[in-house]
């Protein structure tokens, strides 16, 4: 027996479904297939091989999933650091499609790289960044003023030192 693919099943209501677009019929069944007691955890880089398209594809359909409510997707993080991802099939997804009931929007057109920049996701992750770089510098600007204050108390205190010696000295009486 041959270990070669020898099809791929989609499920009937889904494959007649004329709101999605061939590749997005794939994925959304292929995270489906992939389903299981711990979720999908297929990574971008595996579906864009397995489909020839581009991981940011990859990316921006299963963002578009997750708007329109056909699957949830929790991040895995160590720090803040995203180390995974797992991807749930939601039952307003493949399976009310199996149930023939499902709306969605027009899906972006199919092309292996399209344009990110001004996309709502890329907009968000954008403004996710920025303000995470804020925050980051706002950190490092009150530290840094902690230690230029805790270097201004240093330099107050040698100061008012060496004034005090310095009268110390001028009322010293001469001795001739």
């Amino acid at each position: 027996m041959s270990d070669k693919l020898k099809g791929v099943w989609v499920e009937g209501r889904l494959w007649e479904n004329k709101d999605f677009l061939l590749v997005e019929k794939h994925l959304l069944q292929k995270i489906h297939d992939l389903d299981n007691e711990h979720g999908c955890t297929a990574m971008n880089a595996w579906f864009a091989e397995f489909l020839g398209i581009s991981k940011s594809r990859v990316s921006q359909l299963i963002s578009k999933f997750k708007k329109d409510k056909l699957v949830s997707v929790k991040l895995k993080f160590e720090g803040k650091q995203v180390v995974g991802r797992v991807v749930n099939v939601l039952k307003g997804g493949v399976l009310l499609i199996k149930g023939g009931v499902l709306s969605a929007n027009r899906p972006l057109s199919y092309t292996k790289h399209p344009p990110l920049a001004g996309s709502e996701e890329s907009n968000i992750i954008l403004l996710n960044n920025t303000i995470s770089n804020l925050r980051e510098s706002k950190k490092a600007l009150t530290q840094e003023n902690k230690n230029l204050l805790d270097q201004i108390k240093n330099l107050t205190a040698a100061n008012l030192e060496l004034k005090n010696k310095s009268e110390a000295q001028k009322e010293e009486p001469k001795s001739s």
